[in-house]
């Protein structure tokens, strides 16, 4: 993997001259190791198989670690919450959103911060 993103760095500096070509054959090998990985992982760590190993005290103690490391290490608000709103479809969207304050989805996120995340906008689903 880490030779990909080596190769992928090396092709980003070479789109400014026209290889795009070998920027999109970079972006291929990725797909090919990503789709089984993320296949596995999809498959395997399934909230019914996480309840056979870790009980639900336990879950929520980890879901409340992971919470505060990823808010301390999400970066800033107007890039890293529209970047987790508008790259998550249908329940998995709406689960991630449900304990967010109104403010954020109705009023910071899509007017607020507009202008800051708009440049990355062709990236979000």
């Amino acid at each position: 993997m880490a030779r990909i993103l080596d190769a992928l760095d090396q092709r980003l500096l070479e789109v400014s001259a026209g290889g795009i070509g070998k920027l999109r054959e970079v972006l291929d090998e990725f797909d090919k190791l990503w789709g089984p990985h993320i296949k596995i992982e999809e498959e395997n760590f399934t909230a019914e198989k996480l309840q056979g190993v870790i009980g639900m005290k336990e879950q929520a103690t980890l879901a409340e670690k992971l919470g505060e490391h990823s808010t301390k290490n999400a970066g800033p608000g107007p890039l890293a919450l529209p970047f987790l709103f508008y790259n998550l479809e249908g329940k998995d969207r709406e689960a991630f959103m449900k304990p967010i304050p109104w403010i954020a989805k109705k009023v910071l996120v899509p007017i607020i911060w507009r202008s800051q995340w708009k440049p990355m906008s062709p990236f979000l689903l």
